[in-house]
């Protein structure tokens, strides 16, 4: 076999190669997309720099340095799609909030409960999915402590009643206190009424 019998072979080896992994990736981007999975469909949109790189290398064999930039162009989809794939499993570790709609809802629903005066210090704590709620209301400081649990419970009901991934909702009871007798504390710029 001559040189350029064997240089013909490796090339039409390569570009066989070549097209059998654009095949590929279009097939793999096609499943990715069907299925919803963004890592899949990533992974065959990085092989496009790649794959480039390797036909670049064999068109023009000079210019070597192209595979080198194909490697780092794959690296950059791989950190983003990565730091994809992290950020959702960070939010969890580190007892994110929920959303502020589902905050908003959460104060309206607690308003709209029969003797609840007001409502502060909402808080949420979301982990592993689950939806864990804190939060103060204010009611008449007359009501009896049967009262109080009662309208404790209409609370949690709203409360539970808006996304069934909340499974635990803590209310504290407070008298309504007229403005005349609040008294505040003063932190710093921060003033917090009791």
């Amino acid at each position: 076999m001559s040189k350029n019998t064997n240089a013909d072979s490796i090339k039409k080896v390569t570009v066989l190669g070549i097209v059998m992994n654009i095949i590929f990736c279009l097939i793999k981007a096609t499943v990715g997309w069907i299925g919803n999975s963004q890592a899949v469909i990533a992974d065959s949109i990085s092989s496009i720099p790649a794959l480039a790189a390797v036909l670049l290398c064999s068109i023009f064999p000079g210019i070597y340095y192209i595979d080198s930039i194909g490697a780092m162009i794959v690296s950059v989809f791989i950190l983003k799609v990565a730091f994809d794939i992290m950020k959702p499993a960070l939010g969890e570790m580190i007892d994110k909030s929920a959303d502020q709609n589902l905050m908003s809802l959460i104060k309206e629903a607690v308003l709209s409960v029969e003797d609840v005066k007001s409502t502060h210090k909402i808080r949420s704590r979301v982990t592993s999915g689950a939806i864990f709620i804190d939060l103060h209301i204010q009611v008449d400081e007359k009501l009896s402590i049967a009262d109080g649990h009662n309208i404790s419970g209409r609370v949690k009901e709203k409360i539970f009643s808006l996304d069934s991934r909340i499974i635990d909702v803590l209310v504290h009871l407070e008298p309504e206190i007229a403005e005349t007798e609040k008294v505040h504390i003063h932190h710093g710029d921060i003033t917090q009424s009791l």
